[in-house]
C-alpha cells in the first residue's frame, strides 16, 4: 500500500517493492527449507556431516548473497521514495521501525556470513590473512552450522515482526518535512502575447479555496477583436492529476475571476490563461505558479535535504548492475555446464526397465515386511 500510494512513476514503485518481497521470501523462505529439510539429516548422520552440509547447504549460498543483494537494492530505493529527509528517518515511527529492520537485517546478514565461512573456507581467506591465520581457518567449526542458522532464523523472524511494524505505519512525506522556499511566492504575475497584456493572481494563495484574478487587455487601440471567452488551465507539475480547465467570469472591462478548490495540493502549478477572440487564435499566456503548504516545516534535526534524488539513483543503478551481473554469471554457467551423456534407445530402454524393476522389489519388500493381521507391531 505505501508503493500503491507514491504520487509519481506509481508502476515503478510497487514493482521494485514485489522485487523487495521476492528477495526477502527467497532468503528467509530458503532458509526455513533447509532448516525443516536439512537440519535433522545432519544431526541424524555425523558420519557425512561435513559432505551433507557443503552439498546441501552451500549451494543455497549463491541464492542468498543474490537475494541479499536485490534486498539492500531494492530497500534503498523504496526508503528514497518514502521517507522525505534524513529527520524524517529518524524523528517518525515509520523511520525508527525501518532503522530497526535495518539493524536487523545487518545481523543477520554477519550470521549468514559466518555460515559462508564455513561452508566456504576461501570466503574465510581475507580475514584469515588480516588476523594471520594459517590456510583453511574459519572463525568457528563446522559443527557450528546448525547452531547458527537458528539464530540466522531467529532474527528472520524478528525481521518480518519489524517489517509488520513499517508497514502499519504511515510513510513520513509531505511537506512539513521539506522546507519551503518562501522568496518564490508572487503576488500576480505578467506577460505579454501578442498584442495582450495578461495577468494573473490567487487569493489567500494556500490549498484548497481561492480566488483567480485575471486581467486580459490588448496593448493596441482599438483592440483588433471582442473577448469571446477566458479560459484558464490548471496542472499540478509534482503529481500526474491531469489538467482542469475552467470558464472565468468578467466582473468589469478586461477583468475576470474564478472561485473554487482548484488548487488542491502545494507545489508548483501550470496555470495557462487562454484569451479566445473573435476571427483570432486564441493567445495563451503560461505562468509557473507556486502555492506553500498549509503547515510549517519541522524544526531542523540533522538534515531536511530530500533523499529521494540520491537513493532512488542509487537503487535503480544498482539494480540495473545486479540484472548485469546476474546475466554474464547465467550465461557463464551454461557455457560451462557438462552436458548429460547420450544414451542410445536400448540403453535407455535397459535404464527404464531396470528401475521399474527396483521399484517393483522395493515396494514388494516393503509389503512383506509389514506386520500380520493381530501381530504387535514393534
Amino acid at each position: 500500500s505505501h508503493a500503491a500510494a507514491v504520487a509519481r512513476y506509481t508502476n515503478l514503485a510497487v514493482a521494485v517493492d514485489a522485487l523487495h518481497l521476492i528477495g526477502v521470501g527467497l532468503w528467509l523462505g530458503g532458509l526455513f527449507a533447509l532448516m525443516t529439510g536439512l537440519l535433522p539429516l545432519l544431526r541424524r548422520d555425523r558420519q557425512q556431516f561435513t559432505a551433507l552440509a557443503r552439498a546441501g547447504w552451500g549451494a543455497f549460498g549463491r541464492l542468498a548473497a543474490f537475494s541479499v543483494a536485490l534486498i539492500i537494492l531494492t530497500g534503498v530505493y523504496n526508503t528514497g521514495r518514502q521517507v522525505a529527509t534524513v529527520d524524517a528517518l529518524i524523528s517518525v515511527f515509520y523511520g525508527q521501525a525501518l532503522l530497526s529492520k535495518i539493524g536487523l537485517m545487518l545481523g543477520m546478514g554477519v550470521v549468514g556470513l559466518l555460515n559462508a565461512m564455513l561452508l566456504h573456507p576461501r570466503a574465510a581467506a581475507p580475514l584469515a590473512r588480516l588476523l594471520r591465520r594459517p590456510q583453511g581457518w574459519t572463525p568457528l567449526s563446522l559443527s557450528r552450522l546448525p547452531q547458527l542458522v537458528m539464530i540466522e532464523a531467529s532474527i528472520g523472524v524478528l525481521v518480518l515482526l519489524a517489517a509488520g511494524l513499517v508497514t502499519a505505519a504511515a510513510a513520513p512525506q509531505g511537506p512539513e518535512f521539506i522546507p519551503f522556499d518562501r522568496g518564490r511566492l508572487l503576488d500576480s504575475m505578467t506577460d505579454s502575447v501578442d498584442d495582450m497584456l495578461i495577468s494573473f493572481s490567487a487569493k489567500p494563495n494556500t490549498p484548497g479555496q481561492n480566488v483567480f484574478l485575471i486581467r486580459a487587455t490588448s496593448a493596441r487601440r482599438p483592440a483588433p477583436a471582442e473577448v469571446l471567452r477566458v479560459i484558464v488551465r490548471l496542472t499540478n507539475l509534482d503529481e500526474d492529476n491531469g489538467t482542469t480547465a475552467v470558464d472565468a467570469q468578467e466582473i468589469s472591462e478586461g477583468e475576470y475571476h474564478i472561485g473554487g478548490s482548484y488548487f488542491s495540493l502545494p507545489g508548483d502549478w501550470l496555470v495557462e490563461v487562454a484569451v479566445r477572440r473573435s476571427g483570432m487564435e486564441d493567445t495563451v499566456a503560461q505562468f509557473i505558479w507556486v502555492v506553500p503548504p498549509a503547515v510549517e516545516a519541522r524544526e531542523l534535526i540533522v538534515s531536511n535535504q530530500p533523499l529521494e534524488p540520491i537513493l532512488t539513483g542509487v537503487g535503480l543503478l544498482g539494480l540495473g548492475a545486479l540484472t548485469f551481473i546476474t546475466a554474464v554469471y547465467a550465461l557463464r554457467r551454461r557455457k560451462t555446464a557438462v552436458p548429460p551423456p547420450s544414451l542410445s534407445a536400448p540403453t535407455q530402454l535397459f535404464a527404464s526397465a531396470y528401475a521399474a524393476a527396483q521399484w517393483r522389489s522395493l515396494t514388494i519388500s516393503t509389503v512383506t515386511s509389514l506386520p500380520e493381521k493381530g501381530e504387535k507391531n514393534e
